[in-house]
């Protein structure tokens, strides 16, 4: 959460806006587009030391409630390793069959119905 750059990019964009719009009124548009950039900058750097010092000042205050919330999060996600665990040990293992037992079930009957239906099918072809 401290290092999260998407608010800053919009606390940025938000003094990029606002720069370029009050000082396009009264200057070129590529000197308001440079101190545009400037402020964006500035909003995008100070941002992090912002919320670093608020994050540092926070830690000092509650130690014991940091400590809490990131010993919570990491046991859920421990909890929910273990949960995955648990669901994969109870899907059945992959039993492998013998190729033998797969052909047993084939007498001589099936395959001479094989290739009487197969001369069929050639034969259909050479009249059609």
């Amino acid at each position: 959460m401290l290092w999260n750059w998407k608010v800053n990019v919009i606390l940025g964009g938000m003094a990029f806006l606002l720069t370029y719009v009050c000082s396009f009124t009264n200057n070129t548009w590529q000197t308001s587009l440079f101190r545009s950039g400037i402020g964006f900058l500035l909003f995008f750097i100070f941002g992090y030391v912002f919320r670093s010092v608020l994050y540092q000042i926070t830690a000092i205050k509650s130690p014991n409630q940091m400590m809490d919330s990131k010993n919570t999060e990491q046991d859920g996600r421990v909890e929910e390793f273990n949960r995955m665990e648990e669901q994969q040990a109870e899907e059945p293992s992959f039993q492998e069959i013998p190729l033998t037992s797969l052909h047993k079930g084939m007498e001589t009957k099936d395959t001479e119905k094989i290739a009487r239906t197969i001369q069929s099918w050639t034969a259909n072809d050479k009249e059609g």
